[in-house]
């Protein structure tokens, strides 16, 4: 499966796909890169399988970047796909409360968020939470004189929604459990639109 090549911009605009295909490695790697220290130190007492990572990595790109998603445009129900994608993942990683979050915008339209926490295991650090963060939703299509051009958000922000997913991975397959409590969103429309389940005084941390 080959990482979806990022195809922000309308088709007459962008490099040959060519160029497109030989930057997928780099982006990756940027990925892989982004994540080791967390990887190395939720994992620290088993072997990382790098390979496994990537291809964690690889397969949520691949889904949330597609051309099916139809570039996962706010308030609509490509959004709303790939946020009931993203608390599948949370579920079957085992988080709390995972659940997909419909919020109204003052629009009148309805995004998307999907939610999960994982409970702390320092009864005493309780109150603190470690927010891990991202949004999934990007512009969706537009019409052009050549017809439908599909804007996949590649980097912006796929890349970041599959980098909360593997964090989630590592922080929850962590023997004991991080101290703190990460919650995890991916927000849709705007961030300011998430129903976080901890009061913002509680958040000593935002990965984003």
């Amino acid at each position: 499966m080959q990482l979806p090549v990022p195809s922000d911009l309308p088709n007459a605009s962008r490099p040959t796909t060519a160029i497109l295909r030989s930057l997928a490695p780099l982006h990756l790697l940027a990925y892989l890169l982004l994540l080791a220290p967390v990887l190395l130190s939720a994992q620290s007492h088993s072997e990382i399988n790098h390979a496994e990572v990537a291809a964690h990595v690889r397969g949520a790109m691949s889904f949330l970047a597609s051309d099916a998603m139809r570039g996962r445009g706010s308030a609509t129900s490509d959004e709303m796909v790939a946020a009931t994608y993203v608390v599948s993942q949370f579920q079957s990683l085992g988080l709390d409360k995972a659940e997909l979050q419909r919020v109204a915008l003052p629009s009148g339209a309805v995004t998307y968020n999907a939610y999960a926490v994982l409970r702390g295991s320092d009864p005493a650090l309780a109150g603190q939470t470690i927010l891990i963060s991202s949004h999934l939703d990007h512009l969706g299509t537009r019409q052009s004189p050549n017809g439908e051009v599909i804007f996949h958000g590649a980097d912006d922000d796929a890349s970041g929604t599959s980098a909360v997913l593997e964090l989630a991975r590592a922080l929850a397959s962590h023997r004991p459990r991080p101290a703190r409590r990460p919650e995890g969103r991916d927000t849709g429309g705007s961030c300011r639109t998430c129903r976080c389940r901890s009061p913002r005084s509680s958040t000593i941390l935002n990965l984003r």
